[in-house]
This record gives structure tokens, sequence and C-alpha cells, in this order.
């Protein structure tokens, strides 16, 4: 691949790289396995509340967005946000 500028390529490299390790992150901590044929499993991700700042999880059961990691509990979607805070709030924050 090919950027228009050294900013773009390493904004990207940024993004893949804490993709990758908010995936690995779930594969180590979930304690069983997403379901996205039941409604009934809640699912978790990670969100950002622009107004404050704030890194937060929303629950979801049916939905799947695209390049979305999913965790299994509240708990550890709270221990993601927690270890990967600062790389969150630079990916949610820095302009695309």
């Amino acid at each position: 691949n090919t950027y228009k500028t050294k900013e773009q390529a390493e904004r990207v490299a940024f993004e893949q790289l804490l993709h990758r390790k908010l995936v690995k992150f779930a594969f180590e901590n979930n304690d069983k396995e997403i379901d996205w044929s039941n409604y009934k499993q809640d699912k978790f991700s990670i969100a950002y509340a622009c107004h404050s700042n704030d890194l937060f999880f929303e629950i979801n059961t049916s939905n799947k967005k695209f390049g979305q990691v999913y965790f299994t509990s509240v708990e550890i979607v709270e221990k993601a946000i927690k270890e990967f805070n600062k790389d969150l709030i630079r990916y949610f924050t820095s302009n695309k």
C-alpha cells in the first residue's frame, strides 16, 4: 500500500496495530465465544464520548458493526479500556 504522506501511513499502521492488540486481548480474555445468533447474549464494545473525552462500554445484542472488537463482559471491556486507554484516546481524538 502507498499513502500520500508519511503521516497517513503512520496513522494506518497505528490503527491496524491497535486493532490487532484489541482482537488478541479479546481472544485471551473473553470467557466464551460470541454467538451472533444468540440475541440474549450481551456483547460489549468500546465507545468514546466526544463531549466529555471519556471512554465507556456499549452493550449490543444483535447488531455487529464493521471493524468493532467485542467482549463478553463489562469487566473485560473495562480492563481493555484501562490497558489501552492512551492509544484509544489517541485513536478517537486524532484526525483521520
